[in-house]
């Protein structure tokens, strides 16, 4: 999202915890989303369920934009941020890339 729809976001949401991992704050999930933007993918642990972690990438449109994203999704102290990147990173971008086509043609 551009930062005008970010605001709309934030002023519209409820931020409700999950669990007591999950972010709650916007000045903290802005700090996360800058770090996903860096870094080209997001990482959770425990924030929807304390059991689940995860790492996604997006897809994006012809002009570069998310438009969706694609995910594993592992169970939380088994991986690691570090661990889940080795593994699955390259894979995921591949796989985002090779669905890229079917949603510029949809």
């Amino acid at each position: 999202l551009d930062e005008t729809q970010l605001r709309h976001y934030f002023e519209s949401v409820d931020l409700k915890a999950r669990t007591p991992r999950t972010l709650t704050s916007e000045s903290k999930l802005r700090q996360v989303l800058k770090t996903v933007r860096q870094k080209g993918y997001a990482w959770v642990d425990g924030e929807l369920d304390v059991a689940i972690c995860g790492i996604a990438v997006p897809v994006r449109d012809g002009e570069g934009r998310a438009i969706a994203a694609i995910n594993v999704s592992l169970i939380s102290g088994a991986w690691n941020e570090s661990s889940a990147r080795e593994r699955f990173l390259v894979p995921l971008r591949h796989a985002a890339e090779q669905i890229r086509p079917a949603m510029l043609h949809g």
